[in-house]
């Protein structure tokens, strides 16, 4: 299973704890692209979730969930459609979600994986967001220079990685899906083993 399978499961599968985060409305998706792009430029191994939370604009819930670390996981969320409402994501709504592990038993929690989801009426204009989506990290020089190409009509999907540290690699996927009346354009940036 993917990271972005697992983040977005995690965030679907909660119910009561999310409920707990105040209900703000999503900012335009450029002001989202711009947040999290101010996260991902510290180096990694610096981007603790205090720091994520400072830097969101709006609360982050700690949701409950099965972690596959020995040493413990923390996961931090929200959407304008939580679990449990009662409607389908429809255009403009849209989630985020960051999962934290330590990499030692006794060392502090480091961003492992963030995901953004944004909802829109066409495929045109998810599209454009996955274009825009993929502008959240900057690939070291020459790699994935594909990203700055635009979308064709029929791609759905793109993924890059890229060397890190130790064996250690950051991996970029953006994709667009199709659900109900409304189509997602979705970011996940993860740091994981090669």
């Amino acid at each position: 299973m993917t990271t972005r399978c697992v983040l977005s499961t995690i965030l679907l599968g909660c119910l009561a704890p999310c409920t707990q985060a105040a209900e703000v409305a999503c900012v335009p998706l450029s002001q989202r692209v711009q947040v999290l792009r101010s996260i991902l430029d510290k180096p990694w191994l610096t981007i603790r979730p205090d720091l994520v939370r400072q830097a969101w604009y709006r609360e982050l819930s700690e949701v409950p969930t099965a972690c596959h670390s020995d040493f413990g996981c923390l996961f931090l969320g929200n959407a304008t459609v939580l679990p449990g409402s009662g409607r389908e994501p429809s255009p403009g709504d849209c989630s985020e979600s960051f999962i934290f592990n330590p990499e030692s038993k006794s060392g502090p929690p480091l961003l492992t994986a963030a995901d953004l989801d944004d909802w829109f009426e066409t495929v045109e204009e998810a599209r454009r967001a996955a274009e825009a989506l993929s502008a959240v990290i900057k690939p070291p020089k020459g790699a994935c220079s594909f990203l700055l190409v635009p979308w064709s009509p029929i791609e759905r999907s793109r993924e890059c990685s890229w060397a890190a540290d130790g064996d250690r690699v950051i991996a970029l996927s953006t994709r667009l899906v199709h659900r109900g009346r409304a189509w997602s354009a979705t970011v996940s940036v993860a740091r994981q083993r090669f």
